[in-house]
């Protein structure tokens, strides 16, 4: 969803000759610019996943601001065993990475790799059902139901002929003060230090996206549809109720076209630029 609406554009900018499907691209280009600056996505969505952390009594959300907060764990625990029987293989692994499940068979006459999407799946027996499908010699059971989309990233091991598993989260952790604005909770002691460590399910972002970035949106779009006469050095604007005043930019420095195209309006961007201690 672009932070900025077709209807606003055509306010803002009333003398543009491009059509709808035109400026919704721009819009839409505009939008991922800024949030691949800003490291964040700013429309208000559910999030469920396993996140990175770091060995530090605050661990920080990928998005924020958090409205709901309905578990964050630590802890997994095994939710879907599986098991290959392909008599001809030498070798069979299950890897969860990218939101899919990666089933790879070496040898024999089930040579080779399976990728189901895990958020097509609504439960784990139908995901299991799905690797049934497959025929390539995969078994499975499920232990603890739990929706695929929140196994944790990891791989079984060699499952040939062995028993492997796929875990989910467990019960949710305390902690002792949560911060929903900039989406930290923080606790006494260390959160867990590594990739994928603690899964996180929240509702994060804004119902309704402030004026100054969609002040910067529209600007953008401007920019990249060529509606401005010097792309970058427009002094000031009027969205709404939302007027902003910006310098003429200076020449960039810098060799990345992104970077040169918002350097006008960084002194808004770093404002909600993801902040926050992240792990490395």
């Amino acid at each position: 969803m672009s932070l900025a609406t077709l209807a606003q554009y055509r306010i803002a900018v009333p003398g543009s000759s491009y059509g709808d499907a035109e400026a919704q691209a721009a819009l839409d280009a505009a939008t991922s610019l800024i949030e691949r600056y800003c490291e964040r996505t700013f429309t208000s969505a559910a999030y469920a996943s396993w996140i990175d952390s770091r060995a530090h009594t605050t661990l920080c959300l990928p998005n924020y601001p958090v409205t709901i907060l309905r578990s964050v764990c630590t802890s997994a625990e095994d939710v879907m065993s599986i098991y290959n029987t392909s008599a001809d293989a030498n070798d069979a692994i299950a890897t969860v990475d990218n939101d899919s499940l990666i089933l790879t068979v070496r040898g024999g006459v089930n040579d080779g790799t399976s990728v189901l999407t895990l958020a097509t799946y609504a439960t784990l027996a139908l995901l299991g059902a799905a690797v049934t499908a497959l025929a390539k010699g995969w078994t499975w059971a499920v232990t603890v139901e739990c929706a695929p989309s929140h196994l944790r990233p990891g791989s079984t091991g060699g499952c040939l002929n062995a028993t492997g598993y796929l875990q989910g989260p467990d019960e949710s952790d305390e902690f002792d003060t949560f911060d929903g604005n900039a989406g930290m909770l923080t606790k006494s002691s260390d959160w867990p230090a590594g990739r994928a460590a603690v899964f996180a399910d929240y509702t994060a972002g804004y119902a309704t996206i402030p004026a100054d970035l969609q002040f910067v949106c529209i600007q953008l779009v401007n920019n990249l549809l060529g509606g401005a006469a010097h792309a970058g050095t427009i002094q000031s604007e009027r969205l709404g109720d939302y007027s902003y005043t910006i310098g003429t930019s200076a020449s960039s420095t810098t060799s990345d076209p992104t970077l040169t195209m918002l350097a006008p309006y960084l002194a808004i961007l770093d404002s909600y630029k993801r902040r926050g201690l992240q792990w490395h």
